[in-house]
């Protein structure tokens, strides 16, 4: 018999299927920080059933009542074929196991198999980062030329009919995506004809309510400490999961690292760690003070943290910085050429705004 209920690791939030309003399909912690603002707290504690898979990190996951799905597999023939057994499986099955996810109101990022939840619903786009629409329907990106040839094969089309057009057609760009919440105005062809949500995350966290607030705080686990150890540093390493997203050789990628690290003194810097990035910087950079919550920028800055530089390859998480605040952008051209072959991360990403452009020795 299925249940009926869905709990949170930490038993403190028990949902039952029938009080589930909305759904939240979930990535990043940026969307996620992003829907606790747009909706009320009531909403979001006693009335939203999240979907995550591993991306989110564990720590935030185990709050929250929530369907895990599993969308990465070790590349093996047999679980090439089980995840696709898995998938199939989950798509016939989801109305039956979550009867909500007919009626529920969907809140989605989605670039990820397991957007299948969606199915053939309408559903609201939450923004994966700031100004990743941008950088993803730009001329003959990588995403654009990727999809466009996988939903005219065969087996895009099969994959359409069973598990939704989101699963082919992603990022908004389909007629099931009604609304974009974003948080600054962006042009792109995709947002025609759609309704527009556009709000500052300073300006929805300022017309928050402080239970609002405390919630938010608690389930990113943000500590008066973290914002005294945070503040001492003046300059700030944004990192990215490079290295496991891309297949870096990891000598490589130290000995990139260790370039970029060498310009600036150690004590005066932080290294941010991005909420998926597994590498461990603390082992092969002892001197440098590693930073390894899953709290996105955004609401750091929202609770008054703030330095004077901000040092990357090519995060996104310093396109919405103050003007104020500089910004050392190494670019992704200093990384491996089979990465920027690949064309998963164009060499040209231009940011949005004039940076210190730093080259490697």
């Amino acid at each position: 018999m299925p249940r009926k209920f869905i709990k949170s690791a930490d038993n403190k939030i028990l949902l039952k299927f029938d009080d589930v309003k909305q759904v939240c399909i979930c990535i990043t912690p940026y969307a996620l920080l992003q829907y606790f603002l747009i909706n009320e707290l009531d909403t979001c504690q006693q009335h939203t059933a999240y979907i995550f898979d591993e991306s989110m990190n564990s720590s935030i996951k185990k709050k929250l009542p929530h369907i895990y799905f599993q969308n990465y597999f070790q590349k093996t023939f047999f679980n090439k074929i089980y995840r696709k057994c898995i998938r199939l499986y989950t798509a016939l099955t989801r109305y039956i196991h979550y009867p909500f996810l007919k009626t529920a109101k969907i809140f989605a990022q989605d670039h990820r198999f397991f957007s299948l939840f969606i199915g053939n619903r309408p559903y609201s786009l939450l923004e994966d980062a700031p100004d990743v629409l941008s950088s993803v329907y730009r001329a003959n990106s990588a995403v654009t030329l990727t999809r466009y040839k996988k939903s005219h094969s065969i087996s895009g089309r099969l994959e359409q009919a069973i598990y939704g057009t989101p699963c082919i057609y992603t990022y908004g760009n389909n007629n099931q995506c009604s609304e974009f919440y974003l948080s600054k105005p962006i042009d792109s062809f995709v947002l025609e004809g759609k309704i527009l949500h556009i709000s500052s995350f300073q300006s929805m966290w300022e017309q928050s309510s402080s239970e609002k607030k405390k919630f938010i705080l608690d389930i990113f686990d943000v500590t008066n400490e973290d914002m005294a150890i945070l503040s001492q540093k003046p300059n700030i390493f944004f990192s990215q999961p490079l290295d496991s997203d891309f297949n870096i050789n990891q000598d490589e990628y130290i000995k990139m690292l260790k370039s970029i690290f060498s310009k600036y003194d150690p004590s005066q810097l932080l290294i941010k760690v991005h909420p998926r990035d597994t590498f461990d910087y603390k082992h092969h950079f002892p001197n440098i003070y590693t930073y390894n919550k899953p709290i996105n920028l955004q609401l750091l800055m929202l609770n008054g943290f703030s330095f004077k530089k901000a040092i990357t390859i090519c995060s996104s998480a310093v396109f919405e910085l103050p003007e104020d605040i500089e910004v050392d952008w190494f670019g992704p051209s200093i990384l491996p050429k089979t990465v920027i072959e690949s064309g998963c991360l164009d060499a040209k990403l231009c940011p949005p705004r004039p940076y210190n452009q730093v080259c490697l020795n």
